[in-house]
């Protein structure tokens, strides 16, 4: 595996980072590990913002929610950093099966 496509797998979860790079640079496009991270990273980045909306219509249970939704995002986006590190295609749990249908 290539080193410009490992560092391209990683900064995938950094939104929007790697994202704004994947778009510029077309050979990224082409690779499938790249897009791979680039799909889960999204769902994950998807994922908070639905919890970001869900928590601000609940009044009472905001905090807990968004502590509680923001741990497993926390979680998920280090599994995830960690696949792209280590060279894996694995998909997140919970989520990931989202990101591996998705057409970016």
């Amino acid at each position: 595996m290539k080193i410009k496509t490992k560092i391209a797998a990683v900064l995938s979860w950094f939104f929007p980072i790697g994202l704004l790079w994947y778009f510029l640079d077309g050979s990224l496009r082409k690779d499938e590990f790249v897009s791979y991270h680039i799909r889960q990273s999204s769902t994950l980045f998807s994922f908070l913002l639905l919890i970001i909306i869900f928590a601000a219509l609940l009044l009472i249970f905001r905090a807990f929610i968004i502590i509680i939704g923001g741990l497993i995002v926390l979680l998920l986006f280090l599994l995830g950093l960690y696949y792209a590190f280590s060279g894996k295609k694995k998909p997140l749990p919970l989520i990931g099966f989202i990101g591996e249908k998705l057409d970016i």
